[in-house]
């Protein structure tokens, strides 16, 4: 809408927030969801490094439970489609930067 909306008209500035509202949205849950991915990344060796040696049986194997499990990376998806990570929120921007093209060109050829 914001593409085919003449920039004079009062409709234009409320096209132009909600898009700018929905990048948002769209961009804080990939970076948080990325953020997740590498944090969870860090664990397996936060508890390597951790002073394990000294500590009683029962705790070394539920470390080595978690550093097993933590050997696959966490990662969160949409619907098990896609990942939520930034550089899907990259394709996302460039996917709908070639939409507005390709609206704004047909917009102007029947003109």
């Amino acid at each position: 809408m914001v593409v085919l909306t003449p920039r004079n008209d009062p409709k234009f500035i409320s096209y132009c927030s909600l898009f700018i509202a929905c990048m948002e949205q769209t961009f804080l849950f990939c970076y948080f969801g990325d953020r997740l991915t590498q944090e969870a990344g860090k664990v397996r060796e936060s508890l390597y490094f951790n002073k394990w040696l000294d500590l009683d049986k029962s705790f070394k194997k539920s470390m080595l439970i978690v550093m097993t499990r933590m050997s696959k990376p966490i990662i969160i998806t949409m619907g098990s489609i896609s990942p939520v990570q930034l550089t899907t929120f990259i394709q996302i921007v460039r996917a709908a930067y070639s939409f507005m093209a390709l609206l704004r060109n047909n917009n102007a050829a029947n003109k």
